[in-house]
């Protein structure tokens, strides 16, 4: 309005104009302002709140998912900048992946859990995504890295090269994705041997990279396999041709109350998070 009111004088500095408003009964910069000020504010306010209702309409969807309503990210989070929130954009993106796996009628998931934390031998272990089918139990270890970077070879001793083949520099390294993976899928076997010992050969690791790494080959080294999000369906689609004998509904269910208790343990969760900050400090 302030604005409005402060240009509305200028208007009579064109003759031509002046002669307009006069024509219409104006005869001072207030009325002009009333005329063309408000009008025009009603119409950039009204813009405004369209822009708005569609963002938040945007927010409710991407906070509905199932992603969201089990990790508790918020919308803000995922789709702003900084290392936190690629890592958040490229879960989020495997999410959408895994919908559609999902979704794709071909039976390739009973369940997903996000951000899971199992028990293990030695610490908690938190997953980004485990992926439950009749076909096997996959833990996910989600990567949205650089995409200068893109890794090579299997878990006990990773290369990460740029696009054009030559390696990251030694004071560039980063930490190594397969080798975490590793880790969770070790605790994965543990829980899952306790429940019963063959449900332990249904384990598999896969580390999937986000839209910000480059392509790449999928790599399969026999307990884990590399691949991109956007092959994630084909890749369940693969394991599920491989794999000789199905789950049935009772190992199912057996093996979700398991998972379902340790969603359930805050115990767990804090014992996690207190190593997870002991970690930081060291």
């Amino acid at each position: 309005f302030a604005v409005c009111f402060l240009i509305a004088p200028k208007f009579f500095d064109n003759p031509e104009l002046v002669e307009f408003l006069e024509k219409n009964g104006v005869e001072n910069p207030f009325k002009a302002f009333l005329i063309f000020g408000i009008p025009c504010t009603v119409l950039l306010l009204l813009i405004l709140g369209i822009i708005l209702l569609i963002s938040r309409k945007k927010a409710k969807e991407v906070e509905d998912t199932e992603y969201c309503r089990q990790t508790g990210a918020k919308y803000s989070e995922i789709f702003s900048e900084g290392g936190e929130a690629y890592g958040l954009q490229g879960e989020f993106d495997l999410a959408n992946e895994l919908d559609r796996a999902k979704n794709s009628g071909e039976n390739l998931i009973d369940k997903i859990y996000y951000s899971i934390v199992i028990p293990s031998e030695k610490r908690p272990q938190e997953i980004d995504a485990l992926v439950l089918s009749k076909y096997g139990i996959f833990s996910i270890e989600e990567k949205n890295r650089d995409e200068r970077w893109m890794i090579l070879n299997s878990s006990e001793s990773p290369i990460f090269v740029d696009f054009q083949g030559n390696p990251m520099p030694q004071d560039e390294k980063i930490g190594n994705p397969l080798g975490q993976n590793l880790g969770h899928l070790r605790a994965l076997e543990f829980g899952l041997e306790k429940l019963d010992k063959r449900y332990k050969t249904y384990a598999k690791g896969i580390v999937a990279f986000g839209p910000r790494t480059v392509d790449f080959t999928v790599v399969d080294n026999g307990a884990q396999i590399v691949c991109r999000n956007n092959e994630i369906v084909s890749v369940l689609a693969m394991l599920k041709e491989k794999c000789v004998q199905p789950l049935n509904d009772d190992d199912i269910a057996k093996i979700t109350g398991y998972f379902d208790n340790c969603v359930a343990n805050k115990e767990l969760r804090q014992t996690h998070d207190f190593y997870v900050k002991q970690s930081m400090i060291e």
